[in-house]
């Protein structure tokens, strides 16, 4: 007699986890280069099935756990302050209808966000990670070949994306190129780490985007000096942050007036001066209204505020758009108040960082460093789709970390006689 073959038991708790680890490291930088403003739904979708994997696999108490955790540490505590204070700033916002509208758009990437970092952690394995090769490459291809065919991939799928950039498209595979870039040089896959920023380069270079470039080599010179100087990387980020906060409300002057000539007719022939010209007129609408601001993504509307005088300098510039710096939004948003809560938000990351590994720490400050130049010169800061990436991206360098600890915990190095 044959022996019975016993049925095969799908594990349900890992396909999730799978589904989950596909959704983060693929779907999403995918998705963007067809619809550049959807990555709240691999977020959302992503969280969804990371949460039922956990449940799944009967981790519920873990995961209870872990979202009171998440929401009851300094981090959550200034995450909290900062979305009350945008509540708040209904009292004294120019525009309700565009307070609103911000608050309704960045509330569920919030909470998307504060459900993938409790469940996605308690299921993701390292070899999840490895996915993220599969999705930079995938959407780094995507872009070259719509920039070569001039063939809207959004339009070939019906999907409305108006307007549509294809510089948008480029910034989740730069973001997530610094947790798969670790992830090689751990296991010494140099020649694959190099493919990641080839493929991540040619996106942003294809795609016109300076910005996006200039992104890739800052990160990658961050994550290098972690290694060589990692007080020195870290604690200069730092000062370097909380100066550009400080300095914020007068960017367009130091850019007018302390820039040599040379350099200004490179801003010029880069399409850059349009920059500077923007930060000038929103300067003055920050000295309108120093300490509260004009609430919660309302830049929108300073140019047309009602009982402000007419034929300010530069209102044509801003008419309809926003800062064009993060940084400066927070002042515009929320004046001095929303600045200081910014800059305790900032001490605490960088205290927190402080208590890593230089290989723990390198990801994370390259992905940062990549991050604050697309925020000082073009993306707003309260963007669903760019919420969602930072999200996606924070919580992937937190799985990383996790699994080198565990490893190393479970494998420790040992000591010679």
């Amino acid at each position: 007699m044959q022996p019975e073959i016993a049925p095969t038991r799908i594990d349900w708790s890992r396909a999730f986890g799978l589904a989950a680890a596909v959704t983060f490291c693929v779907l999403l930088p995918v998705v963007m280069v067809v619809s550049n403003k959807s990555a709240p739904v691999p977020l959302g979708v992503g969280a969804l099935l990371a949460n039922i994997s956990a449940i799944v696999a009967g981790r519920r108490v873990e995961l209870l756990q872990r979202y009171r955790n998440v929401l009851w540490t300094k981090s959550g505590a200034l995450l909290t302050i900062f979305l009350l204070l945008a509540v708040l700033s209904f009292t004294w916002t120019i525009s309700v209808p565009m307070t609103a509208r911000g608050l309704r758009e960045m509330l569920p990437e919030v909470v998307f966000g504060w459900a993938a970092a409790a469940a996605w952690p308690i299921v993701a394995r390292r070899s999840d990670l490895k996915l993220l090769v599969l999705g930079i490459v995938l959407a780094g291809s995507l872009i070259a070949f719509e920039a070569a065919t001039r063939m809207p991939l959004h339009q070939l799928v019906r999907v409305r994306a108006l307007p549509f950039d294809l510089k948008r498209s480029s910034i989740p595979p730069l973001l997530l190129l610094w947790p798969a870039f670790a992830l090689c040089h751990r296991d010494r896959q140099f020649y694959r780490a190099g493919s990641l920023v080839v493929f991540a380069e040619v996106g942003a270079i294809v795609s016109h985007s300076s910005a996006s470039i200039v992104a890739i080599l800052l990160g990658g010179a961050v994550y290098a000096l972690s290694f060589y100087a990692p007080r020195v990387t870290l604690w200069g980020y730092a000062a370097i942050m909380t100066v550009a906060l400080l300095i914020a409300p007068w960017t367009g002057t130091f850019m007018t007036h302390l820039l040599p000539p040379r350099v200004e007719m490179l801003l010029e022939e880069q399409h850059a001066k349009q920059r500077v010209a923007i930060w000038t007129a929103f300067e003055q609408r920050v000295q309108e209204r120093p300490w509260l601001g004009h609430g919660f993504d309302a830049s929108f509307r300073v140019a047309d505020a009602a009982g402000t005088p007419a034929g300010r300098p530069g209102e044509e510039v801003i008419q309809g758009i926003h800062p064009h710096n993060q940084l400066l939004q927070v002042w515009i948003d929320f004046g001095a108040v929303g600045a200081v809560a910014v800059l305790a938000m900032i001490a605490h990351l960088f205290a927190s960082l402080r208590g890593l590994s230089p290989r723990d720490r390198a990801p994370r400050l390259a992905f940062l460093a990549s991050a604050t130049m697309m925020g000082l010169v073009g993306v707003q800061a309260w963007d669903p789709w760019w919420l969602a990436t930072i999200a996606v991206t924070w919580v992937i360098c937190t799985v990383l970390g996790r699994e080198d600890r565990s490893g190393e915990a479970a494998n420790p190095t040992p000591r010679p006689a």
